[in-house]
């Protein structure tokens, strides 16, 4: 779909604690069912270069071609607690990633959400708790995310800040990613989006309160 003329142009932003999975969500958003397991264990594992990737994707929502850009901090978490206000102001819809085993990692997204509301109060917000290929064999780890500590996360915050939804996602497994990203698209669509681009032409859970 890359030949497409596009009506709107598009940002979405990963942030949260490193190694919770965003450059492999990041990895599965730019090549799909290219992307092996292997090829994302090996991410995963090898020593972060501090910067930003950006992969972009062009998008047919009923008759809307949006072109969208995913961001990804690239391990800039790793030595800076909070991120600079560009990777927040310029996206449409920013995605807060948690690692289910993990709780930490869930708790600290209470910064990662201050810090975006601070620079960018119109995005959309998704909440998205990664690495679901895990909990089955380990559920019982007290360290574990459970669905009401996430739903009571989500419920807790919701007065505060836009979270438009949650998402369980395996970005190892490939599981509910790609019906992820067609969703958020396809709501970014259907949204009066604040400040999308508009090109010229030429010729792809929980819902909340934003979302209505």
């Amino acid at each position: 779909m890359s030949s497409l003329a596009s009506d709107w142009q598009l940002r979405v932003s990963l942030c949260g604690d490193a190694n919770v999975g965003k450059t492999s969500l990041f990895l599965r958003f730019s090549k799909e069912d290219e992307c092996t397991e292997r090829e994302i264990t090996h991410e995963t594992k090898k020593e972060r270069t501090v910067g930003s990737d950006d992969s972009t994707k062009s998008f047919l929502v009923g008759r809307k071609s949006l072109r969208v850009t995913l961001h990804d901090t690239a391990g800039q978490e790793l030595h800076q607690r909070s991120l600079t206000g560009s990777v927040y102001r310029r996206a449409q819809a920013i995605l807060f990633v948690c690692a289910v085993d993990d709780d930490e990692s869930l708790i600290s997204l209470s910064n990662w959400l201050r810090d975006a509301k601070n620079y960018n109060s119109d995005a959309r917000y998704y909440v998205i708790a990664n690495k679901i290929d895990l909990q089955a064999s380990d559920e019982e780890d007290e360290s574990f995310i459970s669905d009401q500590m996430l739903d009571d996360f989500v419920e807790t915050h919701h007065s505060d800040y836009p979270i438009c939804r949650v998402f369980r996602t395996s970005a190892l497994k490939n599981t509910n990613v790609k019906e992820m990203f067609d969703t958020i698209v396809t709501e970014l669509a259907d949204a009066a989006v604040p400040k999308a681009i508009s090109l010229p032409i030429d010729i792809n859970t929980k819902q909340g309160k934003c979302c209505n």
